[in-house]
């Protein structure tokens, strides 16, 4: 959000992400930042890949997080949440519950004065978030805001939570959270949120904290008298009760799931750029919920509030940023920002963080920070490999009752023969599935080859082609997969192994 016109100074350069092998040399020799250096470098000569860092076992105590005084130590967690490490049931609640109390104090709509650092989606992508923060101590003195979106899809969005948490508390006149349409109930549980808080902490209590936390973070901020929403008054923002999960519709709903309506190619012909001008609001189909908001619905929620333009997240853009509509004002009126380097690990994308100050800005992309693998839906090896067995178990059983019965069926009483009916009925079926899953699996891993030889722009389409599903809103979807083409609500590499 800009207060007043700024002039179109925009740099944008890349910066690659620090490895967890021996960092890169400046031409200064000096290393970049390397967080392998928060893991421990005893390596077992048992392991297959001794490169590869042992994942932290222990779980962080209260006492260990809370060791100085009653704010969390940064060091450690950051450290600790690097390695892989979880922490304790009482430390993580304690952890989350301080946040919120704090959070759930401010009000719907933040004031915050430039120079601020804003942040996109991170949608669970910890080890990028670790890039972009860089040095935590330096957030002492300056101010970051987060646009929402910080869970699902990434396999490790509680470390997300638990490291901004623990910075708010430390710097809570710095650091500003808002919410996503993520943080809701229905698309924890709908995409892998739930999932994941119940395979890394199976508690139920701590799971109600983040949902209470997801309801008390703030719904938009004004950065020098700018604004973010759609074609509502501000003051009608400060009225919204936010302590609650969003309704499938109103001004809570368009707050967290409207989009800005896609520029018409260059091609369009007077006529239609006409009804482009004109147009104020398009009911959002690809999200099955919200609504797109044209120029002129733009134009005159601009005017009313005396702002600039718009600041958002909640969409993947090639670049990790996109200026809209350039063509039909002086400057940008929305910004759409988006920090997930190579999205879901197929998108190819590159990550943006944006810089504003007082009558500039500028962007900084970023591309992707290596991270753990992890396995769809983060089942373990052995889980992963039951569909697996299971279907040569069903063959196998299958054809050996076929077989048997076929030299017995003569003299069968009606109810053998009915439950050698039934039987066979049951084989089959659960053959057919098998069957269904190796199809998928197979048609997943040909795209999965296919992307990797494509050129980025292209791959980039192509798979937000594919993923369409899961950017819509759950509660009108009339099925879960709607082709057996569907990408998994995971979406990574590791998704797509057979």
């Amino acid at each position: 959000m800009m207060s007043r016109k700024m002039p179109k100074s925009v740099s944008c350069h890349t910066t690659p992400l620090s490895a967890f092998s021996v960092p890169d040399q400046d031409q200064n020799g000096a290393g970049r930042r390397d967080y392998t250096q928060l893991v421990p470098r005893q390596v077992g000569t048992e392991r297959v890949v001794s490169a590869v860092p042992i994942p932290e076992t222990r779980p962080l105590t209260t006492e260990l997080l809370f060791s100085n005084d009653e704010l969390p130590n940064l060091n450690i967690l950051r450290g600790h949440l690097a390695r892989e490490g979880k922490l304790d049931i009482p430390a993580a609640i304690k952890l989350v519950k301080m946040g919120r109390e704090l959070i759930a104090a401010e009000p719907n709509v933040l004031f915050l004065h430039a120079e601020v650092t804003i942040i996109g989606d991170t949608h669970g992508q910890f080890y990028d978030l670790l890039e972009m923060l860089g040095d935590l101590k330096t957030w002492c003195n300056r101010k970051l805001l987060l646009l929402g979106d910080y869970v699902d899809r990434g396999a490790f969005s509680s470390e997300i939570i638990f490291l901004l948490l623990a910075l708010k508390l430390h710097f809570p006149q710095q650091i500003f959270m808002l919410r996503g349409n993520h943080e809701t109930r229905m698309m924890a549980e709908y995409m892998t949120f739930a999932l994941e808080c119940e395979t890394k902490y199976n508690s139920e209590e701590l799971y109600q904290e983040f949902l209470a936390l997801f309801d008390a973070l703030p719904l938009c901020a004004l950065l020098h008298s700018a604004g973010v929403g759609t074609y509502m008054a501000i003051r009608e923002i400060e009225l919204i009760d936010r302590f609650k999960e969003p309704e499938t519709e109103g001004p809570l709903c368009d707050l967290l799931w409207s989009d800005p309506l896609e520029e018409l190619p260059v091609n369009a012909t007077p006529e239609e750029l006409r009804a482009w001008r004109e147009t104020d609001f398009v009911q959002n189909t690809p999200r099955q919920t919200s609504w797109f908001y044209g120029p002129a619905a733009l134009k005159s929620f601009l005017k009313v509030n005396n702002l600039v333009g718009i600041i958002r997240a909640h969409q993947v853009v090639e670049a990790g940023f996109k200026e809209h509509y350039l063509e039909e004002f002086d400057m940008p009126p929305v910004i759409t920002l988006f920090s997930c380097p190579n999205y879901c690990d197929v998108y190819k994308n590159k990550g943006a963080v944006m810089t504003l100050w007082d009558d500039s800005y500028e962007f900084e992309q970023f591309v992707e920070s290596p991270h753990p693998f992890y396995l769809p839906d983060l089942v373990d090896p052995f889980s992963y490999a039951l569909p697996h067995l299971m279907q040569y178990m069903v063959s196998v059983l299958s054809d050996l009752v076929v077989s048997i019965k076929a030299e017995k069926a003569v003299g069968l009483s009606p109810e053998d023969a009915a439950l050698d009916a039934s039987l066979a009925a049951k084989l089959a079926n659960i053959r057919h599935q098998l069957q269904d899953r190796a199809v998928r699996q197979q048609r997943l891993a040909e795209l999965k080859s296919k992307l990797l030889s494509t050129p980025n722009s292209t791959a980039f389409e192509l798979v937000r082609s594919q993923d369409m599903i899961n950017e819509q809103s759950p509660h009108r979807r009339l099925s879960i997969i709607s082709t057996s083409t569907s990408m998994p609500r995971t979406l990574s590499l590791s998704s797509l192994h057979l």
